[in-house]
């Protein structure tokens, strides 16, 4: 989980992102996610941000936001509650911010780099129904 410009051919399809040989295994599960929809905004907002795309990287992060204010928590289990609700304000905070700064990928990034914590500790919590990799970006 990662969005590094370092001109490699990995991307958010493929599950892996190689940025580094830091890079670490997320315990996903192997059926589908609550979540599922979270991960493929943030899969979406990082490939932008690998890219770039200041304006991509904006649609992803408000997509984000509704894809979490949308989000059915009815089958959480109590601790999935506790830690959805304790991650939920802040998630979207960083996504905010990431939609409304078109043409300052600087502080989109910093943002990301926040937001990615946050996704790491849901998918920690959650599975993601796939093999995602955290790569620490050395930019």
């Amino acid at each position: 989980m990662t969005a590094c410009n370092n001109n490699s051919n990995s991307t958010a399809e493929n599950d892996t992102t190689k940025s580094d040989e830091s890079a670490t295994t997320v315990d996903a599960g192997t059926s589908t996610s609550p979540i599922k929809g979270i991960v493929d905004g943030y899969l979406q907002l990082s490939e932008a941000l690998a890219q770039d795309n200041d304006k991509n990287a904006a649609e992803a992060g408000n997509n984000f936001v509704e894809t979490m204010i949308s989000l059915n928590k009815s089958s959480f289990t109590a601790e999935q509650t506790k830690v959805y609700n304790e991650i939920e304000v802040d998630a979207k905070e960083h996504a905010e911010h990431i939609s409304a700064n078109v043409g300052n990928l600087k502080h989109q990034r910093e943002h990301f780099d926040m937001l990615s914590n946050d996704v790491y500790d849901l998918v920690k919590t959650f599975g993601a129904g796939r093999t995602l990799y955290q790569a620490n970006c050395p930019m």
